[in-house]
Order: structure tokens, then C-alpha cells, then sequence
């Protein structure tokens, strides 16, 4: 067993695929030679669902921690969590926003002081 073949079994483990009844041959023809860069980008990529959730639940704990105002709910589930992601994107985007607006009058404040020295 090559070690591309040994790759792909644990990856379809971590998966959660039963491998017990795949012999080598027929992983081996899942990856044939023309493929094997294909299979190395998707081995290396795809994560399971569980270790997803797990990183984005790291970062949104991670940005709730960076927050200058904590937030005041618990993220016991899916939902929740669902819920506080879209809850920190529309605080980033009202941030953003925010920073938008007071860019703009500090823009307009020095074109009226423009204005009033040509004047």
C-alpha cells in the first residue's frame, strides 16, 4: 500500500466511512495517477463536520473574547451559535459603517473649512 492509498483510508476513517471492507485495490483505483493531486487538495481540505463546528465555535469565542462588550447570551447549540454569528456580522458591518460616516463628516468638515477660506 502506497502512501497515497494509506492517506485516503484515513481520511475516509476520519470521515466516518467503514473501511474495513475496502481492500487496497479498490482504494487504489479511486485514486489512479492522473487524480492523485486532486485527491491530495481534497484529503488536505475537507474537514469533518464536527472539527468545522469545533473551529468556528473557537473563532467566534475568540472574537466574543476580544469584544469590548461582552455579550450577554449563552451559545448552548446549534442555533445558537448560528444566531451569534450573525449577530457578530452585523456588528462588524455596523462598525464599518459607523467608521464610514465619521470618515465622510471629517471629509466634510474640511471641504466647508475649504469652502469658507476661498469665500
Amino acid at each position: 500500500m502506497d502512501k497515497d492509498t494509506a492517506n485516503l483510508k484515513k481520511w475516509l476513517i476520519t470521515m466516518g466511512m467503514d473501511v474495513n471492507d475496502c481492500t487496497d485495490e479498490v482504494v487504489k483505483k479511486l485514486i489512479p495517477p492522473q487524480r492523485r493531486d486532486m485527491w491530495r487538495n481534497i484529503i488536505k481540505h475537507v474537514k469533518p463536520a464536527e472539527e468545522v463546528n469545533l473551529i468556528k465555535k473557537s473563532l467566534l469565542l475568540h472574537k466574543l473574547i476580544k469584544r469590548k462588550k461582552p455579550l450577554m447570551a449563552k451559545v448552548e447549540d446549534e442555533d445558537d451559535l448560528l444566531n451569534a454569528l450573525v449577530y457578530e456580522d452585523l456588528l462588524t458591518h455596523y462598525m464599518k459603517i459607523e467608521k464610514e460616516i465619521v470618515d465622510i463628516k471629517t471629509k466634510n468638515y474640511e471641504v466647508q473649512k475649504n469652502i469658507k477660506t476661498i469665500s
